[in-house]
């Protein structure tokens, strides 16, 4: 009788782990290709697997929303140095829509703190950048946020506007959550290499 006692407590302890860790899973709603950058400083930068991306489009010749969102971008930076994710497993990406930009943008990294070792600002060329926008927009509901959340395997996991407070906290909630899931990822192969 105890051991049916426990084999119930086990099944429903095991189904309550199951059922929490599909109600925090962020669904796969598409993929991007891996491709090679330029930053705005003139450095390669290969957009690989590997590392979780938070993607933006800056609109070209960066409108007023474009600084409003440099500004949270900025902050999230900290957020994430804060919590020691920046570089080591998560980079921010900020594509340019027109390559012209660069310059105005080479410009803004003297406004702002940007981190250049873990927040690229690139050009693309232009098949690989409407590549990446197909996929960004065939990825979104309607007026579903603007910064997207990439994958370490590249697979577009979640879309948000970070100016709305509780998204924010949801991207950092998300990201700690997929960093935790890539680090037992990495301890289950490096125990299956061992055995």
């Amino acid at each position: 009788m105890i051991l049916v006692g426990l084999l119930v407590l086990a099944f429903i302890g095991g189904f309550a782990y199951w059922m929490w860790v599909k109600s925090i899973a962020l669904p796969i709603l598409g993929e991007i290709e891996e491709y090679q950058s330029t930053t705005v400083s003139g450095e390669s930068f290969a957009m690989e697997k590997g590392k979780i991306k938070l993607i933006s489009v800056a609109e070209s010749g960066c409108p007023a929303n474009c600084e409003e969102k440099l500004k949270l971008l900025e902050d999230l930076q900290q957020e994430l140095i804060d919590e020691k994710a920046f570089i080591s497993r998560v980079f921010i990406v900020t594509v340019l829509e027109n390559e012209n930009d660069a310059a105005i943008f080479q410009e803004r990294l003297k406004t702002y703190n940007v981190d250049e070792k873990g927040w690229k600002i690139v050009t693309l060329k232009k098949n690989v950048l409407t590549n990446l926008l197909e996929r960004i927009e065939q990825s979104k509901k309607e007026d579903e946020g603007w910064l997207t959340l990439v994958d370490a395997n590249g697979r577009i996991r979640q879309h948000y506007n970070i100016e709305n407070r509780d998204e924010k906290e949801q991207l950092i909630k998300d990201v700690k959550h997929m960093i935790r899931i890539q680090q037992q990822s990495i301890e289950e192969r490096r125990e299956n290499r061992h055995s």
